[in-house]
């Protein structure tokens, strides 16, 4: 027979209330609301539908998980998300949407989900996309003020419009497209140029091209009259030769750049001497691409002028003008004219004017010869310097001089009483010829044109006032072309 013991039992109640501590032992079914004013203490099964509690102090929890809803079973779960100091993460870290890292952050294997913008500064610099990947972007100044110290960094050039990248000593090119460095650079006509008027290099940087050369020599000098020919004159210097051609299709390298100057005047005085022969210009010397033209010969003391020079290993190859060539007037002859130079052929430098044939006419002294004006895109060669005049020491009104060679590049007037020589025209234009210290005429010849003009003869009809010298030859030059990239 059961008992049922009971402090108070009030009335029947469908929601009993329970005011003092109630412990269930065993199986326990409740229905309804119950309501617990104090503890409760399950030692068993607690089995509930809709079960509302408060603060609850859970110390453990056993099992996978799996019978929980809201909450997935693979989820990890950190009481605290937010850190102001250091974060220190050892294992998988998922990030997603805007996440502020501030201090020292060190992440183990982390999958980030980013933007199209890396930003410094509150500035983009970068960006990373599904499908593509925004480097850097710094001039060249840029570059070469700060970059470059740790070997495998990337960047665009936005100078030259190239990514590259820093092998630890040079920055490198990361293209197919062609680019070359080495003289002066311009373009023209669809065609990017390279003009050396020094010995240098021409460096392919990345890509290939078709490439072409044009190579001038430089022009001999005038020469020096002798002292002891009465009325005597000298002869002018030759053109330089050239040749235009190409060289191939040029790959990443560097490639050889000999550029010849301009004949040098000698100042023996007063016996008088040959001026200078011009110096050979080439490109890659020694590879079967080889292109090159020698210098223009210097004048002698005795009016013989010097040869041209010639070009070699070019589809197009031409002969620099001779010096004064023909003048088969008698030494101390006072009667003619300065002979002109000779014209270059093809692709060639002009040669030096003749001096005049004194007094008492006033002949005028001889032109320099003509020099190719166009042979390759904005180039060509230099004209010869003009032969001087004297006319005995007797200003003599009118330009007598003989007038600079046309071409590229014009040489320089002659010289004489009253009148004064000049420099040839262009970058590297031979220099006027120079006289003794006591010579009181202005005599000389003209200097050669830029780019294988040969300098300009000289005259002396009185040499016991001193002597006096040609025109120093123009200076040579390479121009390396390719269509513009």
């Amino acid at each position: 027979m059961s008992k049922i013991i009971s402090d108070t039992i009030q009335g029947r109640s469908k929601d009993p209330n329970v005011n003092a501590g109630l412990t269930i032992a065993g199986v326990t079914t409740a229905t309804g609301v119950i309501n617990a004013s104090s503890d409760v203490r399950v030692t068993g099964n607690l089995n509930a539908g809709i079960t509302t509690l408060g603060a609850v102090t859970v110390t453990s929890i056993t099992g996978d998980g799996s019978g929980l809803t809201g909450v997935a079973n693979t989820d990890f779960i950190v009481s605290v998300a937010q850190t102001t100091s250091r974060l220190t993460v050892n294992s998988d870290a998922n990030i997603v949407g805007v996440s502020t890292f501030t201090g020292t952050t060190t992440l183990g294997q982390v999958t980030l989900g980013i933007g199209k913008s890396i930003n410094f500064g509150n500035v983009q610099k970068a960006f990373i996309q599904e499908h593509s990947v925004g480097l850097g972007t710094t001039t060249l100044t840029g570059r070469n003020a700060g970059l470059g110290t740790a070997a495998g960094t990337i960047i665009f050039n936005s100078t030259s419009k190239d990514a590259q990248v820093y092998d630890g000593n040079n920055w490198v090119t990361m293209s197919n497209k062609f680019t070359a460095t080495g003289g002066t650079e311009s373009e023209d006509g669809g065609y990017t140029y390279h003009l050396f008027t020094s010995p240098g290099t021409f460096v392919v940087e990345s890509g290939s091209s078709v490439c072409e050369a044009f190579v001038v020599g430089g022009g001999g000098a005038g020469g020096t009259t002798d002292q002891s020919l009465g009325n005597g004159r000298s002869g002018a210097g030759g053109g330089g030769g050239a040749a235009v051609g190409p060289v191939g299709t040029l790959t990443s390298g560097t490639y050889t750049v000999t550029v010849g100057s301009g004949g040098a005047v000698n100042t023996t005085f007063p016996a008088g001497a040959t001026g200078g022969s011009g110096g050979t210009s080439s490109f890659a010397p020694g590879q079967p691409y080889a292109i090159s033209a020698t210098g223009g010969g210097g004048g002698t003391k005795n009016r013989t002028g010097g040869a041209g020079g010639s070009g070699s290993g070019g589809t197009t190859n031409g002969t620099g003008g001779a010096g004064n060539p023909g003048d088969t007037d008698p030494e101390g002859s006072s009667n003619t004219s300065g002979v002109t130079g000779g014209a270059g052929t093809n692709a060639a430098g002009g040669g030096g004017g003749g001096g005049d044939g004194g007094v008492p006419n006033g002949n005028d002294g001889g032109t320099g010869g003509a020099g190719t004006q166009n042979m390759f895109g904005p180039f060509g060669c230099g004209g010869g310097g003009g032969g001087a005049i004297d006319h005995g020491g007797n200003p003599i009104a009118g330009p007598y001089q003989g007038p600079g060679g046309t071409g590229y590049f014009s040489g320089g007037n002659g010289g004489g009483q009253g009148l004064t020589a000049t420099d040839g025209g262009g970058p590297v234009g031979g220099s006027k010829g120079s006289k003794s210290p006591d010579h009181t005429r202005n005599n000389v010849g003209g200097g050669g044109g830029s780019f294988g003009g040969g300098g300009g003869a000289n005259v002396d009809n009185n040499n016991a006032g001193g002597m006096a010298t040609g025109g120093q030859g123009g200076g040579g030059a390479v121009v390396v072309r390719y269509i513009t990239p």
